[in-house]
């Protein structure tokens, strides 16, 4: 969701390091957001160049382990932190108290059911083998989703949050990756991990009597271009607002007919509110955290007094449930309306006719038309190349007695096509939004923009989306219904030449291996004319060529 903000000012180009108040000014929300995001782009940072995209602090061991009993997961309680972003499983039967942060968190690891913010999970398979991986990203709250952000005392919202939220995934891999515990060098999950590559400009047009374009506006907004549907251009859609999205009202009631919506309140202020010919989206939390996008619906009369919303068509049924209060069904008011002409005046799309979305075109040189002198066109950037978590390909080192446990009867019996997650029960069949390779715009994904009654635009060149940033991890191999191997990297690691006085052991980590620091064959080097023990750390590692043990006294290698 879209807080009423006046504009968003952070610009990491800038190499801001602060904000400082000035006395006998006045204060602003932009100034307050922009030192946050200041603050939290900097701890991203600095989280990512200190644990490296995915890591385990060895504070909390269990964190996101995978256990299979019987074909049921259970997730640990711990912290992660991927991408520099904090993630946090903080367990069941929250009875426990944590003397170092003060404050109390679960002892119990929680089942794949009863994630936090995955509140219908898709259904473990039976069997079949793949990757269980963490995604992570942030989302904007405000007092409709937790009505304890309203002050009492005052008796209306103040200010919005940002949520850290995850889920726990599973996703079948061709068997050669697995086989070779290269995880992240398959298609599966480089097609996972993809980030959509369309950006966005925004432009003035149609200036009058030959002076120069420039909004006409005479009000100061913040406009938010959000995608509806994923996909390429000409598949994916759009929607936009005025108000950065955030005339929205909680659902108290849904007619027996579909129809008719009672709302906690119809107008946002004494200028905004759902007026009829408006679009709206009907969206809850359920579909909001499984990435899918709400229903849109023709506002076709407006009972202010009522708080009633009579729709032009009905909503699907079994979808919503205004009595589940912890689903907080909601409303959004959208602005796009009518035909949609591009700068020409051509009629792009009568929305009086469709489904009230805007196809995103084809054309990265069309221009379409919003309101006041603003248009806004779309372009496929550079595709980014695959990555790896690791920041390149690793293989995990494991004994040959581990892999046949692991494969149940060799690696030409694995079979991957039995790991695909069933639908919900009970629920209607929905769209699925997520990126791939082939999507330049993935549903959610949005962007904003000022403009400013004395005709100044904020112009966005080719922008990529302000949002939302999904993040991954992978966690484990897993193989159903029983046997789960740990993808996991642990911080900090070992010393890397740490010798073990009662053992004489020197430890390699996967990570110092990859990259270059301290590896196996180094290792090996170093205890090659007395012998010893060189203890591999959890994780995979990467073998450019076989190990070299020739001339070499009595070695252990375990890990």
């Amino acid at each position: 969701m879209g807080g009423d903000y006046t504009r968003l000012t952070f610009d990491p180009s800038n190499h801001f390091a602060g904000v400082r108040m000035q006395q006998g000014r006045v204060q602003l929300d932009s100034d307050w957001n922009e030192l946050v995001d200041i603050f939290e782009r900097r701890n991203r940072a600095q989280g990512l160049d200190t644990f490296g995209p995915c890591a385990v602090p060895r504070e909390t061991p269990d964190a996101f382990k995978i256990r299979l009993v019987d074909g049921a997961m259970t997730i640990g309680v711990g912290r992660v932190y991927v991408d520099g972003l904090l993630a946090e499983n903080q367990g069941s039967a929250m009875a426990t108290v944590d003397p170092l942060l003060g404050e109390l968190r679960g002892s119990e690891p929680i089942p794949y059911e009863a994630q936090p913010f995955s509140p219908q999970p898709p259904a473990l398979p039976a069997s079949g083998a793949g990757i269980a991986y963490l995604e992570v990203w942030q989302r904007e709250v405000t007092a409709i989703q937790d009505p304890n952000l309203v002050e009492r005392a005052l008796g209306v919202d103040t200010a919005t949050r940002l949520q850290s939220a995850w889920r726990v995934r599973v996703r079948p891999i061709a068997q050669q990756y697995l086989a070779a515990g290269d995880v992240e060098g398959s298609p599966e999950w480089q097609s996972l991990i993809a980030a959509p590559s369309g950006r966005l400009s925004s432009v003035p047009v149609g200036g009058l009597d030959d002076a120069p374009p420039a909004y006409t506006g005479g009000e100061n907004r913040l406009y938010r271009i959000e995608l509806h549907d994923s996909g390429p251009a000409g598949t994916a859609t759009f929607k936009w607002s005025s108000t950065n999205g955030s005339v929205v009202s909680a659902v108290v009631a849904i007619s027996h007919d579909r129809t008719q919506l009672t709302v906690a309140r119809v107008e946002r202020d004494r200028v905004v509110g759902i007026q009829p010919g408006d679009w709206v989206e009907v969206i809850d939390d359920e579909l909001e955290l499984a990435g899918e996008v709400g229903v849109m619906a023709l506002v076709q009369g407006v009972d202010s007094t009522a708080g009633l919303l009579r729709l032009a068509s009905e909503l699907p049924e079994d979808l919503f449930d205004p009595s589940a209060t912890e689903r907080h069904t909601r409303v959004r008011r959208w602005d796009q309306k009518g035909s949609v002409v591009d700068a020409s005046g051509r009629e792009y799309v009568n929305l009086d006719v469709t489904d009230g979305v805007i196809p995103v075109p084809t054309d990265s040189a069309m221009q379409i038309v919003l309101e006041d002198g603003i248009a806004v066109s779309f372009s496929g950037g550079a595709p980014h190349p695959p990555r790896r978590v690791g920041g390149r390909p690793r293989t995990r080192v494991v004994a040959e007695e581990e892999l046949v446990t692991f494969f149940e009867g060799g690696v030409e019996a694995l079979d991957v096509e039995v790991l695909e997650t069933s639908p919900h029960p009970g629920r209607p069949t929905r769209r699925r939004h997520q990126a791939s390779h082939a999507q330049d715009y993935r549903s959610g994904d949005y962007w904003t923009f000022a403009a400013r009654s004395d005709g100044w635009l904020e112009v966005l060149d080719a922008a990529p989306p302000r949002g939302v940033w999904r993040h991954y991890c992978p966690l484990a191999i897993v193989n159903f219904p029983d046997f789960s191997l740990d993808l996991r990297v642990m911080w900090p690691p070992p010393e890397l030449t740490r010798a073990d006085r009662a053992g004489g052991a020197i430890s390699v980590t996967a990570t110092g291996h990859n990259d270059g620091t301290f590896t196996i064959q180094q290792a090996i080097d170093r205890v090659k004319g007395t012998g010893g023990h060189v203890s591999l750390g959890p994780g995979l590692f990467w073998l450019a060529e076989p190990l070299d043990v020739t001339r070499t006294e009595s070695i252990r290698l375990t890990g």
